[in-house]
């Protein structure tokens, strides 16, 4: 059994295996276009109904992503205003409390004259100092 000839010898030792491998890559979200007529042929008009679907998808995607958008100038718009709203209010109260220490500092009260213009003053920098922080921490938390 282990008698092999001398010919079958040679051939043993120069054959070889070959071996062919192909390897095709398509990167998109659609089918190639020849797996796209694959599928014309299992189904007919299978092609057209996923480029359709495809479609209707892109279409509903770009309408989320401009409702999102829409929402976000919402929400910067509706932040701007309650900025610039609580500016106005901080505004008027350090006005009212500093023109309520300059008329008790005229009357000659001026210990509560100082203790409240340097209330207002302490308070409406602290409002606004501690603001700030948070936007900064928010910020940075993002």
């Amino acid at each position: 059994m282990n008698d092999l000839t001398a010919n079958q010898k040679t051939e043993k030792a120069n054959s070889k295996a070959v071996f062919e491998s192909q390897q095709s890559v398509y990167l998109s979200p659609l089918p190639s276009p020849n797996d796209l007529k694959e599928y014309n042929i299992t189904l007919p008009d299978a092609a057209e109904r996923i480029l359709t679907m495809a479609e209707k998808e892109q279409r509903h995607r770009i309408k989320l992503e401009q409702q999102q958008i829409e929402i976000n100038k919402n929400l910067i718009k509706s932040e701007f205003s309650y900025r610039n709203r609580g500016q106005i209010i901080g505004g008027f109260i350090g006005i009212i409390g500093l023109s309520i220490s300059a008329f008790l500092g005229y009357i000659g009260e001026s210990a509560v004259a100082s203790i409240i213009g340097g209330g207002t003053v302490v308070g409406l920098v602290t409002v606004f100092v501690t603001g700030k922080l948070k936007q900064k921490g928010k910020k940075e938390t993002q």
